[in-house]
């Protein structure tokens, strides 16, 4: 069952067609919808300027091939498509377009199911590389603004200093409790800041990187890499530690990677 919301446009004149996608929506697709059926060269006319407001289309190739409008290619050239036709020579012109999957009438219930599923698998695909250039620009547009944290005020007794972020080796977890070693002094000082925030939006991801669930360090304090058990990285630090900064299984190819760039 996939319950995510997604639009898309049915262009056909053919009330079966439309029951059948209906009854597939119903049984699996509850988040998506048609959002307007288009029957009519008017009906085109009048929808031609909302193409953006679809994720795909579903296409009489029969029923478009009748109507004397130059801007239905342009419109169809926008979006995925899935081609319907009744006539098998149709094929090569539909995959001239964005065309995902090209089905002969009569349509059959398990042949749009696989269209469907098709279409599914391209816009989740889609959706995630969408979401990955978007957070690698959410990087680079910190980067570029230098939109990360210059200095933390820390507590030594009754009163305040600071620590420059370049100047912290590592950060810390402990007891729900987040600690900043200074570089050098190995002196601990608690920060109000979770790792989660400090990984997510305070720190610079070229010089700090979260190593384990407990963990931050800042790349310039490590002095050796040296394999560990399980398919770990034992790291050495410049500054004194009261345990072993080791890089979580799940986590030594991103590391490496991060280190490499």
């Amino acid at each position: 069952m996939i319950d995510y919301q997604m639009n898309f446009l049915l262009i056909s004149d053919e009330s079966q067609l439309s029951q059948k996608i209906e009854v597939l929506l119903q049984e699996k697709y509850l988040g998506w919808k048609i959002l307007k059926i288009i029957k009519a060269v008017e009906d085109f006319e009048n929808y031609s300027n909302q193409v953006s407001a679809v994720d795909f289309i579903v296409v009489d190739f029969d029923l478009i091939s009748s109507w004397e409008n130059n801007l239905i290619v342009q419109f169809l050239k926008e979006k995925p498509l899935i081609f319907i036709s009744n006539r098998k020579e149709k094929a090569m012109e539909a995959f001239e377009f964005d065309c995902l999957d090209f089905l002969l009438k009569p349509v059959l219930p398990k042949k749009l199911e696989k269209a469907f599923e098709k279409m599914s698998r391209m816009l989740s695909l889609n959706s995630l590389q969408n979401m990955e250039n978007q957070m690698f620009e959410n990087i680079v547009s910190r980067i570029a603004k230098s939109e990360f944290k210059k200095r933390f005020l820390v507590k030594i007794g009754n009163r305040f200093t600071y620590v420059p972020t370049e100047k912290v080796s590592f950060f810390f977890s402990e007891n729900g409790v987040t600690y900043l070693v200074e570089s050098g002094t190995a002196q601990k000082y608690i920060v109000e800041n979770s790792l989660n925030e400090l990984q997510e939006s305070l720190l610079n991801p070229t010089d700090f990187y979260r190593i384990n669930r407990s963990m931050i360090i800042n790349l310039h304090d490590v002095s050796a890499i040296k394999p560990y058990v399980n398919g770990r990285l034992l790291l050495s630090l410049a500054t004194k530690s009261d345990f072993e900064p080791i890089v979580a299984r799940e986590r030594v190819a991103e590391f490496k990677r991060w280190v490499n760039q």
